[in-house]
């Protein structure tokens, strides 16, 4: 489709578009220009909202008598956590062990800040609620939408897989087609060359995968993310013919966010027979009110 409506849309690739992931010069230019683009909207649309709703403010505060409030605090903005560099991620110590490091390999003066565990079974534990504020999570039950950042590559030798429990809440999948390469649960796999989309190209990139995590009646939700051989999601006998002596990962950031209930009805209504149906469906029978 792309080559008969833009039959030039190639020459925005990296290798005289061989290479079918990494852009060019051109292509750095024209995501940048979008991304600008989007950025300066968003700015302005916020920067609209807000003007609008001061104004209203600063008007019923006229009448009775009291100070408008201040922009900078939107009464209706959403709480977003989000931890951009490996340092500041929400470490649990005690409920961690083994080696990991924090590693930068970044190349060309740009940073690539990641925790690196070179051991299977190795275990990074992250408190989910370290930095949320208590009025959030001082209800009985919520959701949380949690994106976590890692390595893969099919570049990088001893590339392995992990896997994500969690320990005073529950997590599940949020179910996606293609669920294995979307938003992979809870198995994930960082070695791209078993990976078909991925498999024969050269990349390293960060990639993201998204789940729920349900709390109830607690005041913990730690995320446990455990080192685990490459190939662990394969088929047996593929994972047989799969073996490598050594293996590493690396973790790099985490995003979390409350999930809107709007976003949580849409799948009991409309894909009910997915995990994350199953476990809304056991919120709200559990008494859970969002």
């Amino acid at each position: 489709k792309l080559n008969r409506e833009f039959p030039c849309y190639h020459q925005l690739y990296a290798n005289r578009a061989k290479d079918a992931v990494h852009p060019n010069p051109w292509g750095h230019q024209l995501l940048g220009a979008l991304a600008a683009r989007h950025v300066a909207r968003a700015l302005v649309a916020a920067s609209t909202a807000t003007t609008v709703a001061t104004t209203a403010a600063g008007l019923a505060a006229v009448e009775q008598h009291k100070d408008p409030p201040s922009p900078s605090a939107p009464s209706n903005g959403q709480l977003e956590i989000c931890y951009l560099s490996a340092p500041t991620l929400p470490l649990n110590m005690s409920a961690s062990h083994g080696n990991w490091n924090l590693v930068d390999e970044g190349q060309n003066g740009i940073k690539k800040l990641g925790y690196l565990s070179r051991q299977i079974g190795d275990v990074l534990a992250l408190d989910l609620l370290q930095d949320f504020p208590r009025k959030y999570t001082s209800s009985n039950c919520g959701f949380l939408g949690v994106t976590l950042y890692y390595l893969l590559s099919t570049s990088t030798p001893d590339q392995g897989a992990f896997k994500l429990t969690c320990d005073g809440c529950r997590c599940e999948e949020l179910s996606t087609a293609r669920q294995e390469l979307v938003n992979p649960f809870p198995l994930i796999e960082t070695n791209a060359n078993l990976i078909s989309i991925y498999s024969g190209n050269n990349i390293s990139i960060t990639a993201q995968t998204q789940f729920l995590a349900y709390y109830s009646n607690t005041s913990t939700c730690t995320l446990h993310v455990t080192h685990i051989p490459s190939g662990s999601s394969l088929p047996k006998l593929k994972r047989m013919q799969h073996t490598q002596q050594r293996s590493r990962i690396r973790i790099d950031w985490l995003f979390i966010a409350p999930m809107p209930p709007s976003s949580l009805a849409f799948y009991p209504k409309q894909k009910p027979y997915t995990r994350t149906a199953k476990l809304v469906r056991y919120a709200n029978s559990s008494g859970c009110r969002m």
